[in-house]
């Protein structure tokens, strides 16, 4: 039990509503989930998962398709790009240049928002009171006041600066003598921020259904909250023409049946699995959503007859509608497949991705190709690069791109006081370019992220889901305050101040 939620004489009234629950210059990205065997992107492409995970190794493809044809040596090849990128990136609906640090807090943290996390939080407070009338008088749980909206915001104060001062133990926030930090005792009494975030929640206990029905949604008490912040992250950005999709993974051991395990993960192995899309230049998130496994009924029939990677792609940009626009999505071997880059050129996107050697159309020739001499094979409209430099050996890296060309381009790479120049296909130089700024952003976040405050997995998805609009937050008001340069330390800091200051005015 949490420090935060220790209570000996208190059960919670909703228990049965809870979850008992290489050295290649080319980068390659991992992605694996549950049971997976050995690693999704290893150096080897030839991957092989558990038959008890639902990935689309080999998805349902036209056998008829036109094969894809080896490009002779040399040959200059230049895929015109007929779908033109006319968006005008950048913040939009945001306050002036001049506007502060909580203003643009406010636009993700709204009163809707605020308010809902008010009532409900005073909600389940009046069913657990219900549900347990023979409380032992000491019970702290006794002693609650309903909470208010400014109380709230000074909660979330809390919980950001937990983030940047981060100590073991709750105790160690309140405890006194040369270590001690007044401004928590300042802000609250520990047993009543301990009261708040046992008592945290989003949505009303009677309207879950209890884990074995059939209406049974694990993701049922963060699931208004990650629509929220999808709605609010569409509204204020428009982002550039390049476009990453990757995996993101709140870190918890708890018993839930969404939980997965991805080995390759550096802050987390063990978590709730989030597929993002975000811009590729800002590194702001533009939507997301939770995977729920392989016995989830929501999209089983698609994601049987197209696979995963593809289904999870289409619907990430579906969400935003950022389908014919002219955007340029790249993705991992994880995703890419000959099947989605037609698919989504005929939606006028382009898709640059790594491809595994087992797919289908992948030609036998791709697999076989000397050191540093690329081999391109064309099928209308995809260009396929097979590459493998003096590093990887006897390894290789295979892409498919609808926007790109063979030629090659100049890398210059520094170590120490040595510069060493390589040339290497212009496809793998755009793809290390804009790849891989999920796994960039998720670093940011954890940064000032405090993630020891609950055993509650879906309040640890809450509070990671406030990070994440913490950092879009400061996103905006970066590309809006070129001029002025804020760190995110500073950012958040601000932010603090300013939901502290009204806290303390009403609180006293």
């Amino acid at each position: 039990m949490s420090e935060y939620e220790n209570n000996s004489d208190e059960n919670d009234c909703s228990s049965s509503c809870e979850e008992s629950d290489s050295g290649s210059d080319i980068v390659v990205r991992s992605h694996r989930v549950m049971q997976i065997l050995r690693d999704s992107d290893d150096d080897d492409d030839n991957n092989y998962f558990s038959d008890t995970e639902d990935v689309p190794d080999c998805e349902n493809i036209d056998v008829n398709l036109t094969q894809f044809t080896c490009l002779p040596p040399d040959t200059q090849y230049n895929k015109q790009t007929p779908h033109v990128f006319s968006e005008l990136p950048g913040p939009k609906h945001t306050p002036p240049g001049d506007a502060k640090p909580i203003d643009f807090f406010n636009l993700f943290f709204t009163d809707t928002l605020i308010k809902k996390m008010v009532v409900e939080t005073n909600r389940y407070v009046a069913q657990f009171l219900q549900n347990l009338p023979n409380l032992k008088p000491q019970s702290r749980a006794k002693l609650w006041k309903p909470v208010t909206i400014p109380e709230m915001r000074g909660f979330i104060a809390v919980i950001l600066e937990m983030g940047i001062t981060k100590r073991p133990t709750i105790f160690s926030y309140w405890m006194k003598g040369s270590r001690c930090i007044p401004w928590f005792a300042k802000m609250f009494a520990r047993n009543r921020f301990q009261l708040l975030l046992k008592f945290f929640h989003l949505v009303d206990n009677k309207t879950l259904a209890p884990p074995g029905h059939p209406e049974y949604d694990p993701c049922a008490r963060f699931q208004v909250l990650v629509n929220h912040a999808n709605l609010v992250f569409r509204q204020h950005y428009i982002p550039n023409q390049q476009l990453s999709i990757d995996e993101s993974l709140v870190g918890t051991n708890a018993h839930t049946v969404i939980k997965q395990y991805i080995p390759s993960k550096k802050h987390h192995q063990w978590g709730v699995k989030f597929w993002m899309l975000c811009d590729s230049l800002s590194k702001y998130c533009l939507g997301f959503f939770c995977y729920r496994g392989t016995k989830s009924k929501v999209d089983k029939d698609e994601i049987k007859e197209k696979g995963l990677g593809f289904v999870v792609a289409e619907k990430l940009l579906l969400m935003g509608n950022y389908l014919n626009k002219g955007y340029h999505l790249f993705t991992d071997n994880f995703y890419t497949s000959v099947e989605l880059a037609r698919s989504l050129y005929q939606k006028s996107t382009y898709l640059t991705g790594t491809i595994r050697r087992n797919r289908k159309l992948v030609p036998k020739e791709a697999k076989t190709v000397p050191v540093n001499e690329p081999k391109y094979f064309t099928n209308d409209p995809v260009l396929m690069c097979s590459f493998r430099d003096k590093k990887s050996k006897n390894n290789l890296v295979i892409l498919i791109s609808t926007c790109s060309d063979t030629l090659n381009v100049s890398v210059t790479k520094k170590r120490g006081n040595f510069e060493s120049i390589k040339n290497k296909p212009s496809m793998i130089h755009q793809y290390n370019q804009f790849m891989g700024v999920v796994d960039e952003s998720g670093k940011m976040l954890y940064t000032y992220l405090d993630e020891q405050r609950t055993l509650k997995f879906w309040k640890k998805v809450v509070f990671a889901v406030f990070g994440r609009m913490v950092l879009n937050a400061h996103i905006l008001y970066s590309e809006k305050n070129i001029g002025k340069k804020m760190t995110r330390l500073k950012f958040i800091t601000s932010i603090i101040e300013d939901l502290e200051e009204k806290w303390l005015l009403r609180k006293k």
